[in-house]
C-alpha cells in the first residue's frame, strides 16, 4: 500500500511532521484523531469522558483496522499503540 504510519505519544507532533512530509514527498495525509471526531461528532476529550479510556481505544482500534489508503502519511492516535 506504500503508506507511512506515524505513531508515538498524544502531542508528540504526528500530525504536524504528518502534514510536512506528505507535502515534501507528494503523499496525502489522513489524521485519524479527527476521522474519530467526525464520525461520532464529538471531541476526543467528550468521547473518553463519555464512553471511557478503553472504550475510546476500541473505537481507535476499529477504525485503524478499517482503513484503507495509498500513498498516504497516516498520524494514529496517541493510544493507537495500545
Amino acid at each position: 500500500m506504500d503508506n507511512i504510519i506515524l505513531i508515538g505519544m498524544p502531542a508528540a507532533g504526528k500530525s504536524t511532521v504528518g502534514v510536512l512530509l506528505a507535502k515534501t514527498i507528494l503523499y496525502d495525509f489522513v489524521d485519524c484523531d479527527l476521522l474519530i471526531q467526525r464520525k461520532y461528532d464529538s471531541s476526543l476529550c467528550d468521547l473518553i469522558e463519555t464512553r471511557g479510556e478503553d472504550a475510546f481505544v476500541q473505537l481507535e482500534n476499529e477504525l485503524l483496522s478499517t482503513l484503507d489508503y495509498q500513498h498516504t502519511i497516516i498520524a494514529t492516535g496517541g493510544s493507537a499503540i495500545y
